[in-house]
């Protein structure tokens, strides 16, 4: 008998670019990105989304509180959610806007979140 192979999945990093109406989210690896209403339907879509996903980390844009209903949802569904300055991050960041490697917003936040 051949047991099995089991594989781990690899570890899952969230970036979401808020705004007031929407919420802009990538996913690595997969860099897969849809975006959501920024809503309690569209967060409730998001949270199911994200559920069996193996989560290290989430991050999001502090918007000056448009992000507040989808963070305490998300923290409220078990998930770590850090709340970032976009100023700074991007910054700090290898794929800042500008650069030659310039991603969408959320994809520059995930990629923080992934360091």
């Amino acid at each position: 008998m051949v047991a099995a192979m089991t594989t781990t999945p690899s570890v899952t990093f969230v970036g979401v670019d808020v705004s007031k109406d929407f919420l802009d989210v990538v996913v690595l690896p997969s860099t897969s990105a849809e975006r959501f209403a920024n809503d309690e339907d569209g967060v409730r879509l998001l949270a199911i989304r994200l559920e069996g996903l193996p989560i290290q980390a989430i991050a999001m844009e502090a918007t000056g509180g448009y992000q507040r209903l989808a963070h305490a949802t998300l923290v409220a569904a078990g998930w770590s959610v850090a709340v970032v300055m976009m100023a700074a991050a991007v910054a700090e960041s290898p794929m800042s806007p500008g650069t030659a490697t310039a991603r969408p917003p959320a994809a520059v936040i995930v990629s923080i979140t992934s360091l």
